[in-house]
């Protein structure tokens, strides 16, 4: 067969079968003299078997390579046109210098831009709906087909280790794919060196010709004990011919391909295991891929080609970052969109906070992430929602509409090797403690998330609460009178008022100025007036300003924060904006007591360079505070800055709250559930089933004189047992989890269990 017949059969075939048929047919499926070993690795399989866990992200590193290609086009052939031409120094600086995407951010052009711009990479759905293909398509730089085995075919190789502006650095050639195609792992590479590059290969004589391979796995027998991947060779080399053209661009449902290309990068995936997301491209995937490449530095264009009535069949992904930039006025909370930096260990990170109008609007971007961890522009790793479940951080009301960024682009090589694993999707957990903390830290204080927390709250309990009161005095005086729970579960039990912010007056109509025309200290700290710091703790500084609260992190000329600390470069600050106040903390670990350092704040954007806000102040270390902060003891907000700040009423005891059938679907309840808790800020909220079957079963057969002392045996049994259990158990991250399974499995047996202790007496336990 013709060698271009051949490549074209292949690329139009639409299962693995198909695919085996067209080579047994040439005698190349079973000859061993046509099968080399990929990675020219023998023993391959448990290196490319141990990327990426899921097929989602794996095909991602498939089309980051894409983009990879795509960028080191642009750069080489303008390094070829100037010789003094120096490279960009990151991905965001090779958008904008290639493509004139301004601060390479997606964001900042217009849709119609955007879509142009996805032209150069398509992914591309075809085969069944039950047994899909997925074809990347890139027109990037392209290889010749004698380089295929140093660069689409190789295993460690360091084509890009020095390249600062893509993300493979691995070499892995995205073999991750691999495991996810069909029962014998098929997937299909076309490609062709970009006609301008290849006038530079004078070495190579495939430089003008297309190149093609098919991959395979090969399961271990008696005589080879291990899987192995090996790619299509013909006479020792990947086969390879010369034409003008090839008929693989994407076309047009009902067509899949055959727009004339000239050059570019083909892999077909066939019969791609994407399990929930292999549906419908433009909605499902769209979205997943938008969650895994949120800062994507090209927009992918997405075809449809299976039989799908839908509006459109194609569509653009241009990363989570423009979905959310554009969708905001819909369905996020706009007035709490905030951001920040934090510094752990001397390395920056940006962080921005997205609350969502509910849970509903937030499913299509972020079912159940909460925190992403972003490195170039590509998620590396998640905390689930239920982070923000936790005590420590306390916002159980607005746990599953929250979404978190946090971009670790900053990292010096070193620490991205120390934080993160190469498979791109895991966050090394042991060393992730600091980092954890100070954004646990930095979450809970967030002024606007804990107004929307105890908003959302409102929302839910208020008419509640008042039939809540009794309950809670009758739990009070059973702890008070008893001195093992008195001791046990009252100890240090602070519970926070259920609506404990008093809103400022002017808190939801703040805006600021995209420009903001101040920028200073609170207060001034002169070297004569320092401020004092306890050494080990936190200095913590207030500002004045009129900037947007996401004035740091926004996408559109962001603001620049710089702290020097006696005259040299801090990385050991974090600042945050909110309604008029910059709040700064500051770690000061390594100066002695009774040393005064002088520090200076530069902030500046793009409208003041030349005469940034500058701040010069003092901080003297003095000796650890004899409580510092552990007796539970809580400062009552200062009054500096802009507005009215919050002060947190107490409460000794959590609120009790019944539901009922009508509101099960609310509280995720079953005829089995029986107590829910809530986290809230340093609290839990307590929400009882009362129409556990369990609990209806006995009132039943209950006088109806005792019904009240039944159904407050079942209450306050759960209650106590689900207070000792936060009491103990207070670092486990899924603790709301933990005491609904507990509370499930005691409800049948609570009440005749109580009511059955109560009835004992003294003289039951007497020898006759």
């Amino acid at each position: 067969m013709d060698l271009k017949e051949l490549c074209l059969k292949l690329a139009y075939s639409e299962s693995e079968q198909e695919v085996i048929d067209i080579l047994m047919e040439q005698d190349l499926w079973e000859n061993s003299e046509n099968w080399k070993y990929f990675g020219e690795k023998e023993n391959n399989y448990g290196e490319i078997g141990n990327q990426q866990s899921k097929a989602d992200g794996a095909l991602v590193e498939k089309i980051i390579n894409s983009v990879d290609a795509v960028l080191m086009a642009e750069n080489k052939i303008r390094k070829f046109d100037k010789p003094n031409y120096i490279e960009p120094k990151s991905i965001r600086e090779a958008t904008e210098r290639f493509f004139n995407v301004e601060e390479g951010k997606l964001s900042n052009i217009t849709a119609r831009e955007r879509t142009k711009l996805a032209d150069k990479i398509s992914l591309i759905a075809t085969g069944t709906k039950s047994k899909p293909n997925y074809t990347i398509l890139d027109f990037g730089e392209g290889q010749t087909p004698l380089n295929f085995k140093n660069t689409l075919l190789s295993l460690g190789k360091s084509n890009k280790l020095r390249t600062p502006f893509v993300q493979g650095k691995f070499n892995m050639g995205g073999t991750g794919v691999f495991r996810f195609c069909g029962d014998k792992n098929i997937s299909l590479i076309i490609s062709k060196r970009h006609p301008e590059l290849a006038k530079h290969e004078h070495n190579d004589k495939s430089k003008n010709s297309w190149g093609f391979t098919v991959i395979k796995r090969e399961y271990p027998t008696e005589e080879v004990r291990s899987s192995t991947y090996k790619y299509l060779v013909i006479n020792e080399d990947v086969p390879y011919f010369e034409s003008e053209t090839l008929p693989l661009g994407a076309q047009k449902y009902p067509e899949k391909y055959g727009k004339e290309i000239e050059h570019g990068t083909f892999i077909k995936l066939f019969e791609y295991d994407l399990g929930q997301y292999k549906t419908l491209i433009t909605l499902n995937l769209n979205y997943r891929l938008s969650l895994l490449m949120p800062q994507i530095a090209i927009p992918i264009r997405l075809y449809e080609t299976r039989n799908y009535s839908a509006n459109t069949l194609e569509t653009t992904m241009s990363g989570l970052e423009v979905r959310l930039d554009e969708d905001k006025t819909r369905n996020l909370e706009e007035k709490y969109i905030s951001s920040g930096s934090i510094t752990v260990k001397g390395e920056m990170l940006n962080y921005s906070i997205f609350p969502f109008k509910s849970k509903k609007t937030i499913e299509t971007y972020s079912p159940k992430e909460g925190v992403i961890f972003l490195l170039n522009g590509q998620t590396q790793g998640v905390f689930s929602n239920s982070f923000f479940k936790r005590k420590k951080v306390g916002f159980g009301y607005i746990s599953d509409s929250l979404l978190v960024t946090v971009d670790c682009s900053n990292f010096s090589p070193a620490s991205i090797e120390k934080y993160f694993k190469n498979d791109r999707e895991t966050i090394i957990t042991s060393k992730f403690n600091a980092i954890e903390s100070t954004l646990e830290e930095e979450i809970k204080n967030n002024p606007g998330l804990r107004l929307l927390n105890s908003e959302r709250k409102k929302q839910e309990i208020e008419n509640k609460l008042q039939d809540s009161k009794p309950f809670a005095d009758i739990l009070n005086n059973i702890l008070k009178n008893s001195p093992t729970l008195s001791s046990i579960l009252l100890k240090g039990l602070r519970i926070t008022n259920p609506f404990n912010t008093k809103e400022a007056s002017d808190a939801k109509d703040y805006k600021g100025k995209f420009y903001p025309s101040y920028f200073k200290l609170v207060k001034k700290y002169s070297d004569n007036n320092p401020k004092v710091v306890a050494i080990g703790n936190k200095a913590r500084l207030k500002y004045k300003t009129d900037a947007p609260n996401n004035y740091f992190e926004r996408s559109k000329d962001p603001g620049s924060f710089e702290l020097y600390i006696n005259d040299e470069l801090s990385r050991n600050s974090s600042i945050r904006c909110w309604n008029g106040i910059g709040n700064l903390s500051l770690k000061l670990d390594s100066y002695k007591i009774g040393e005064t350092i002088k520090l200076k704040s530069i902030v500046k954007d793009i409208s003041n360079e030349i005469n940034p806000f500058e701040d010069e102040f003092y901080i003297r270390i003095a000796k650890e505070s004899k409580n510092n902060g552990r007796n539970g003891e809580r400062k009552k907000p200062s009054k500096e800055g802009v507005g009215k700040n919050k002060e947190i009423d107490s409460l000794a005891l959590p609120d009790i709250l019944t539901v009922n059938k009508d509101d099960w679907e609310k509280y995720n309840f079953d005829e089995k559930s029986a107590l829910k808790v809530v986290a809230n800020e340093n609290s839990y909220d307590f929400f009882l089933n009362m129409d556990n079957i369990y609990l209806l079963n006995e009132l039943k057969h209950t006088k109806k004189d005792e019904i009240n002392l039944v159904e407050a045996r079942y209450k306050f049994g759960l209650v106590i047992i689900a207070l000792s259990i936060l009491n103990e158990d207070s670092e486990n991250e899924n603790l709301d989890e933990e005491v609904s399974k507990i509370s499930n499995k005691l409800a049948p047996v609570i009440i005749p269990l109580i009511s059955s202790l109560g009835d004992l007496k003294i003289d039951d336990f007497n020898e006759e």
